[in-house]
């Protein structure tokens, strides 16, 4: 008697944030959910192993709680956006799968394209509003040997008097930052198919004043607005 078996491998997926960036997290889940009820005990990351192991344990609570938490919450942008697997958890976990060289040759032949400096826009118009949803970045360059504070800054142009500039929140220390933020324009929709939209991401120092650190222009006559536009754009080039 013959008999016929299906075998499936099973792929174990990692996704790696630091204790700040659960922290942040933390922060905006109460924001936009203040009858949420999590709980993180401690405020910011620390080298002490004793406390650290605190936090590991402090932070699966957190987790067990946010994943019984309603559909409203698990399923909100801010929770999917935060476990989004973002470029250095790709790296990661496909160097758990090939042998070392092998993915060292195969990241230095990636280099020139995949890994550029990327950023995921959306966006919407509903009820005579443009909504651009900027929900994070990937592999933004390290600033002098240190990663940057990055934040973002939006215009609508042509815009003589920058009326239509916003600027979103800071996020410190981060080459993957995970903005989460939107912008709106209360707009004609024939207006808005006769702009363009920048986008750029800034490195915050107080210092030295702030810099540039990638934009991406989007040409809004070729959007279909009858569809969901969300996707990764590349620096430094008009995308459309």
């Amino acid at each position: 008697m013959m008999h016929n078996h299906n075998i499936k491998r099973l792929y174990i997926t990692y996704h790696y944030r630091t204790y700040n960036e659960f922290y942040e997290f933390f922060e905006r889940l109460n924001k936009q959910f203040p009858l949420i009820g999590l709980d993180l005990k401690f405020s910011r990351q620390t080298e002490d192993k004793i406390v650290a192991q605190r936090h590991v344990s402090d932070i699966n609570d957190f987790l067990e709680n946010l994943f019984r938490s309603t559909n409203e919450v698990v399923e909100s942008d801010l929770v999917i956006t935060f476990f989004h697997m973002i470029q250095q958890d790709q790296q990661i976990n496909d160097s758990k799968e090939k042998p070392n060289d092998d993915f060292s040759s195969r990241l230095a032949h990636d280099s020139s394209s995949n890994n550029r400096p990327k950023i995921r826009i959306q966006l919407k118009y509903d009820n005579g509003k443009l909504f651009v949803m900027v929900r994070y970045a990937n592999n933004l360059p390290l600033i002098n040997g240190n990663d940057p504070n990055p934040y973002c800054k939006c215009y609508l142009f042509p815009d003589a008097s920058k009326s239509t500039k916003r600027k979103g929140k800071t996020i410190m220390n981060s080459r993957n930052p995970i903005f989460n933020d939107t912008f709106t324009y209360e707009m004609d929709l024939s207006e808005i198919q006769k702009r363009l939209i920048r986008v750029s991401v800034w490195n915050n120092v107080l210092a030295v004043g702030n810099h540039v650190l990638g934009e991406v222009d989007i040409v809004l006559s070729k959007i279909d607005w009858s569809k969901e536009n969300a996707r990764d754009y590349t620096f430094f080039s008009i995308d459309s």
